[in-house]
């Protein structure tokens, strides 16, 4: 489950949660590119070395913080 006690933006790292993925995305580390918006926000990957950087709206309920080790 997600921990929606975090407001998300601009910058953030987040986790796709599994059930979400499609295959090859956990493959990937992913940033927040538009701030949360009515329970909505906008991820991309970051790193795929594409020309175009793919974006994906997705629900605030499909990701989760990123936990950084200190």
């Amino acid at each position: 489950m997600s921990d929606f006690s975090v407001l998300l933006k601009v910058g953030d790292a987040v986790d796709l949660l599994p059930e979400y993925q499609d295959p090859g995305d956990s493959e990937f580390e992913w940033v927040v590119i538009e701030a949360e918006d009515r329970g909505r926000l906008v991820i991309s990957p970051i790193g795929t070395g594409m020309r175009l950087v793919p974006r994906y709206p997705v629900e605030r309920s499909w990701v989760r913080p990123k936990i950084v080790p200190a």
